[in-house]
């Protein structure tokens, strides 16, 4: 490897006097968190300096040196030439500056867009290189960089996260989001294996534990209310938060979430009304199921249309749920859970609404009619456990509670369909189908702890403070966030 004083030269004469501040800067820092995490500094040093030595050449010459040693640039970069750079910076290093360790070049490789399964020093470099005092909002940087002292990974959690931000309102290309995805999800997938805030469910991941049903079962007992008619309707209260100096508590009246309405019948109608103050219902349906089912309309209650999922398709629970009741073929039954009802597709579904931009402009929308109205809200889907359970936790995120309150609230769904849900898990037995499809039934009927836990991870990565949450996401002001904290805690 060349000697410090001729890498420092070296880069010096191929940048401009912005860029070379940059890199001195990054490099800086490189080495403060190489020290920290045991890598050799001066290689950190060397490596760092020469990241964007290739930054200010045109695509000709960052060809010509890739034709020079016979090296092929990525269809990566090729859609994205941002990241040239990045894959003829790790070439030069190699060949002209002597460098050899692996995990040292595909840090200046990988320190745009980063990629699954980084080393420590492409991370460092990644961080150093986005934290740079110069980059935009230096407080944010400054904040991250001194996360890093600690926890690389959680710090890389919050980059990626943020380019996936900036990736939407960009519009790059699919190769693109896909790198940034997979790297976002192996970071998640970590930081939950080390994390560990939750016990494990058993080999189907679609059951609960016994402690995870115990505690679903006692928000049931606590937060029913009795309406025979409607399914999995229950209260938001009894939740604790530590939104705060002190701790409070979400009210019993306030919030209800429920299954659809179509069944209510007119004495229970007048009871919900009456019993819990209701005002306002929030139906979060698509017009072709609220065709199906129609809510009772209420007299004296407002109802509001705000469909979370526009296009509905064919891998929606409560859809199966219609059809593999009333089909008249138990194999067709297993077909349809086997192909359209696997865990991982409830998981990408409840991915979409946690991270789909239309999704959460419509969260917004929903806080915004649930703040500015004074009586109870109820909101509801069909079934009451998905579109209804991905509010639910961000309604009790932004009130401060705790993430295990959540995801048992969450898992509350599975006591109200348990019954129906071992039914159908004994017929199809019966018929000694597969596992896959046993487990494919349980998350159409029940729910899927790791489908919730996976897009409370993508908000508290993102957003650590629930307030940044309710203002970036959801357009609240502080101000906003407070009355609809005072609105439904209590002391």
């Amino acid at each position: 490897m060349k000697s410090r004083e001729e890498i420092f030269a070296a880069v010096k004469v191929a940048l401009s006097k912005k860029r070379f501040d940059h890199t001195i800067m990054v490099a800086e820092n490189a080495v403060i968190l190489a020290d920290l995490y045991g890598i050799d500094k001066k290689a950190m040093w060397a490596m760092a300096m020469l990241h964007d030595i290739a930054k200010e050449m045109d695509s000709e010459e960052m060809f010509a040196v890739a034709d020079k040693y016979g090296y092929t640039i990525s269809k990566l970069s090729l859609d994205f030439v941002p990241n040239m750079h990045a894959e003829v910076g790790a070439l030069i290093a190699e060949k002209e500056f002597g460098f050899k360790d692996r995990d040292f070049l595909n840090a200046i490789k990988y320190h745009v867009l980063g990629r699954p399964a980084m080393s420590v020093p492409e991370k460092i470099l990644f961080i150093c290189d986005h934290t740079e005092p110069s980059r935009p909002n230096p407080a944010r940087m400054s904040y991250l960089f001194e996360m890093a002292k600690t926890d690389l990974d959680e710090t890389m959690l919050r980059f990626i996260s943020m380019l996936l931000e900036y990736q939407n309102k960009r519009g790059y290309s699919l190769s693109i989001r896909e790198r940034i995805w997979e790297t976002f999800d192996y970071l998640l997938d970590e930081r939950r294996k080390n994390k560990q805030n939750f016990p494990k469910a058993g080999s189907s991941a679609g059951l609960l534990t016994d402690v995870e049903f115990d505690a679903a079962l006692e928000v049931i007992r606590r937060n029913r209310i009795s309406v025979k008619s409607v399914q999995n309707i229950r209260t938001l209260g009894g939740f604790i938060s530590n939104y705060g100096k002190c701790r409070r508590t979400v009210k019993t009246k306030g919030l209800v979430r429920s299954a659809d309405l179509s069944r209510l019948t007119e004495e229970e109608a007048l009871y919900l009304k009456e019993e819990s103050g209701l005002t306002l219902i929030i139906d979060l349906r698509t017009p072709a199921e609220i065709a199906k089912a129609p809510d009772r309309k209420i007299p004296g209650v407002d109802y509001v249309k705000a469909p979370l999922i526009q296009a509905y398709s064919g891998i929606r629970a409560d859809y199966l749920t219609e059809r593999y009741i009333k089909s008249a073929s138990e194999r067709e039954k297993a077909w349809l859970l086997s192909e359209y009802a696997r865990i991982p597709v409830v998981r990408s579904m409840y991915q979409s609404m946690f991270t789909d931009k239309e999704a959460l402009n419509t969260f917004g929308q929903i806080f915004r009619l649930i703040q500015s109205e004074e009586g109870t809200v109820l909101f509801h889907c069909t079934s009451g456990k998905d579109r209804t359970g991905v509010l639910s936790a961000m309604l009790l995120y932004v009130l401060g509670c705790d993430e295990k309150d959540i995801i048992n609230d969450y898992n509350a769904s599975a006591i109200s369909f348990n019954a129906m849900s071992e039914n159908h898990m004994e017929l199809l037995k019966r018929y000694e189908y597969e596992e896959d499809v046993l487990i494919g039934l349980q998350s159409t009927l029940s729910v899927v702890p790791e489908a919730i836990r996976e897009g409370l991870d993508r908000i508290t990565s993102r957003y650590p403070a629930r307030e940044m949450f309710a203002m970036e996401v959801l357009g609240m002001n502080e101000e906003e966030i407070d009355n609809f904290q005072n609105k439904f805690l209590t002391e």
